[in-house]
């Protein structure tokens, strides 16, 4: 209000000196019309440009809280999206837990493989229960699906299995089929054609009387049916001919840069694909000791 007044007399003087002001005979100033009309619409205009610049004040104010309101809102939905990662990884881990582990021979175990994949004979088998174990896995299949596999294996690699097919697992390898080999009866090239993941089948090596390395559980054949044991011209299964041809292209194919020949190499596994006189491309072994 000062100013106002301030202004107001400068005006008059101003005023004085271009339209002329005379005294009273009190003293005071008296200011012609014109003028004094002057005056009072230059005091008004004062008043627009003071909310003139209370607008700007508000405007910068209400610019900044919207600013602070953004960057809240930005940084919100990553705090949100730390926590459900983490919620995520830590019921993924209490998943693994439950599904991947495993277990001695129960009787259950023996009343489905006894007569298939384990002789009849139990007394005078090669191979007692106690040197085996069984294992409960998790494998996507080729729909891209969750399925529940199992195995049964030499106690001595069961650890060695179970790490491989959880790495597996949390890459989301496909596997066609992971059943014991007794699900077709113990029969090699239906458990083959079926693409069936398997490991311990009791039988021996030909006319040696040793068991071969699935008979002892220290084998296991990945997805069979896309990768063939080629012998010459023949190969096994039979329904695998389009597979045969290592040169080409397809899904499934297991070579060198295979993650599972990856991992089960560096697990101490020899790869059948890479013997000479026979081409194994399924089949991964602990080598017996020399």
């Amino acid at each position: 209000m000062r100013k106002k007044i301030i202004h107001a007399a400068l005006l008059c003087l101003m005023i004085s000196q271009v339209a002329g002001c005379s005294e009273n005979s009190s003293g005071d100033i008296k200011v012609e019309t014109t003028a004094a009309r002057e005056i009072t619409n230059t005091i008004e205009v004062t008043t627009p440009v003071t909310e003139v610049v209370e607008d700007i004040e508000m405007e910068e104010i209400t610019e900044t809280t919207e600013t602070i309101e953004t960057t809240e809102t930005t940084e919100t939905p990553s705090v949100t999206t730390q926590v459900t990662e983490s919620t995520e990884n830590m019921e993924n881990e209490e998943i693994i837990e439950e599904s991947f582990f495993y277990t001695e021979i129960t009787d259950e175990i023996k009343d489905r493989i006894v007569g298939k994949s384990y002789p009849s004979d139990v007394k005078n088998a090669k191979i007692g229960f106690e040197e085996l174990n069984y294992l409960h896995i998790l494998y996507y299949d080729f729909e891209n699906e969750v399925q529940e596999g199992e195995i049964i294996c030499n106690k001595a690699i069961r650890d060695d299995l179970l790490e491989v097919f959880q790495e597996l697992y949390e890459a989301k390898y496909q596997l066609c089929s992971v059943r014991l080999v007794d699900d077709f009866d113990a029969n090699d090239e239906m458990s083959m054609e079926a693409n069936n993941t398997s490991c311990f089948n009791y039988r021996e090596i030909r006319d040696t009387g040793v068991l071969s390395r699935h008979g002892l559980g220290m084998a296991i054949d990945i997805n069979p049916l896309n990768n063939p044991c080629v012998i010459g011209d023949s190969y096994e299964p039979l329904t695998a001919g389009e597979f045969v041809d290592r040169s080409k292209d397809f899904d499934h194919k297991i070579d060198e840069d295979d993650l599972a020949y990856k991992l089960l190499t560096e697990h101490g596994f020899f790869w059948g694909g890479n013997w000479k006189s026979v081409k194994d491309y399924q089949h991964f072994e602990i080598p017996a000791k020399k």
